[in-house]
């Protein structure tokens, strides 16, 4: 079953205290709920504005299918800066947000993050191969 519709999303996507000071890596995120709807955001990273900055937030307006509780959520990091995220908010119209916290340097090449149940507290972390990904929640 497909979600035709379409959804606007806001992002924020605070980087550690403990992140290189800037980073030139390449950031994607995926996100989705436990009905397989999957929303994909690729190189959120933009090098000339200094995004993912130590210490700062960074804000992304996201579309996607729409979906019910976010209650996953994947960063992809491709580069050597080492990059590191404090945590990610998913706001989506008429939901609470998703927050999940990292707080750890992401595997260069590799899809990593956080499967929660339906939304509750983060359960376990998750590393992905880049050819398969995890959908639904546990």
């Amino acid at each position: 079953m497909q979600n035709a519709r379409s959804c606007a999303y806001t992002v924020s996507i605070r980087t550690s205290c403990f992140s290189p000071r800037y980073t030139r890596d390449q950031i994607s995120l995926s996100f989705g709920d436990a009905y397989d709807y999957q929303v994909y955001a690729p190189r959120l990273d933009n090098p000339y504005t200094r995004t993912f900055e130590r210490c700062l937030v960074d804000t992304f307006q996201v579309h996607g299918p729409c979906t019910y509780q976010v209650c996953y959520l994947y960063l992809y990091r491709r580069g050597y800066d080492g990059w590191i995220p404090e945590s990610v908010e998913v706001y989506e119209y008429n939901t609470r947000p998703a927050t999940f916290y990292f707080n750890t340097r992401i595997p260069r090449d590799t899809w990593y993050g956080f499967n929660s149940d339906l939304g509750r507290k983060i359960r376990k972390g998750y590393v992905m191969g880049s050819k398969s990904r995890k959908r639904g929640c546990e």
